[in-house]
């Protein structure tokens, strides 16, 4: 059963924009990053079961995970835990900045260290991140991409 078209966007919507406020809360929150990380988890594994049971899925729910998603899991929670540590010890601006760097690092990393080979779609994707990088930097009149405080 698919839901129609324009409740799975709305829905789509409200989780990017869940997702969003993460650091808002982070921010503001008087929590660590371990509890916010937990009760987040904690809210969308509730809000998916509840899901899975009210769509006739809850079948699923006695399924064992795989080792791998269990490490996947654990990835991402700590993903989310070092994210939100980060967004209270510096500006948020400054993560989101290096996360969105993770995707031209993991294809430099994974061309010089395990030898794959970037085509050419690849390394332009690389190009445009690092140039949309560079843009998003602050830069004021007097100063020019050479100075080493940007770089």
């Amino acid at each position: 059963m698919n839901p129609p078209p324009t409740l799975a966007l709305l829905f789509a919507l409200l989780a990017a924009t869940l997702m969003g406020t993460i650091g808002v809360f982070a921010r503001f929150a008087a929590l660590p990053a371990e509890h916010i990380t937990f009760y987040r988890l904690l809210l969308g594994a509730l809000f998916l079961m509840a899901y899975m049971l009210l769509t006739g899925k809850g079948q699923q729910i006695r399924h064992k995970p795989s080792k791998r998603t269990l490490i996947n899991g654990a990835m991402l929670a700590g993903f989310m835990a070092f994210y939100i540590e980060a967004i209270q010890y510096t500006q948020m601006a400054t993560v989101i900045m290096i996360i969105y760097l993770a995707p031209v690092v993991a294809s430099l990393f994974a061309h010089f260290v395990f030898n794959e080979r970037l085509n050419r779609f690849s390394m332009a994707s690389v190009v445009l991140a690092l140039a949309g990088f560079i843009l998003m930097l602050p830069m004021t009149s007097s100063q020019s991409l050479y100075d080493s405080e940007i770089l």
